[in-house]
């Protein structure tokens, strides 16, 4: 289970309820969350927590060397990278997918004093890549962010565009940035935080606006299973901050 900081209550109970069992079962269930996920039951003998580690400054030299590989600087930005990522492995893929969009300048004999000048953090980073995308789809990426991690292109550009018909190749280099990646239903952000990051360019006004769309337009789509969105509903009703309509259920 991935996200659990994000879950809802009917997931989190099922859980507390399995580790409660008086006898043993062959279940295991692996899930994930942030730090500041706490819940009783994480205590439970029956509960084990898992807190990764940063990597290894080797592992970040390598995946550094490994996407700049033939480049003469690659030791010397490794160094770089090293410093900046602080084990994060994410973060250290960031700097490596930025370095890889500057490699030209980097093997043309670009200083690194000048050119090479890593952004301060992971949101920055992120945002390095997203300023670069056309504003159709940074309007549209910025739709779907508060839809949710996974989203529905269609339903996304409806909310920004209305009528007029959603083509694709609005999100490919979006992917080609790997800001976001095709799933068989759809598309989601590569990672939570490059989804939080996009979410936090909003004003408070346009997450409102977006909210409410998105609850309007998931009432119509599924005006006859409106059980089936209750949660998402009563989710996006509460952040457009006004009440439902009419009730879900």
């Amino acid at each position: 289970m991935e996200d659990l900081h994000w879950a809802d209550p009917g997931t989190l109970q099922i859980i507390e309820r399995l580790l409660s069992l008086e006898r043993d079962v062959p279940l295991m269930i692996l899930g994930t969350c942030r730090p500041s996920f706490q819940k009783a039951w994480l205590m439970h003998a029956r509960a084990t927590r898992i807190l990764p580690k940063p990597i290894s400054e080797a592992a970040v030299s390598g995946l550094i060397k490994a996407v700049l590989a033939g480049s003469d600087q690659a030791d010397q930005l490794a160094a770089l990278a090293i410093e900046k990522a602080e084990g994060n492995p994410l973060y250290a893929e960031e700097i490596a997918k930025f370095l890889l969009q500057r490699q030209a300048s980097i093997d043309a004999g670009a200083p690194l004093s000048g050119d090479i000048v890593l952004p301060t953090n992971l949101q920055n980073m992120v945002m390095a890549r997203f300023d670069k995308l056309g504003p159709a789809c940074r309007k549209l990426l910025q739709a779907a962010s508060a839809i949710g991690r996974r989203f529905d292109a269609e339903m996304a550009h409806g909310i920004v565009a209305g009528a007029a018909p959603f083509n694709p190749a609005l999100l490919e280099e979006a992917v080609a940035a790997e800001v976001i990646l095709p799933t068989r239903s759809g598309y989601q952000f590569k990672h939570a935080l490059v989804q939080d990051a996009i979410y936090d360019t909003l004003l408070r006004g346009q997450r409102r606006d977006l909210h409410a769309r998105i609850a309007q337009a998931l009432e119509h789509r599924f005006s006859n299973r409106a059980e089936e969105t209750a949660e998402a509903l009563a989710y996006h009703f509460d952040e457009a901050e006004m009440p439902p309509r009419r009730c879900p259920i």
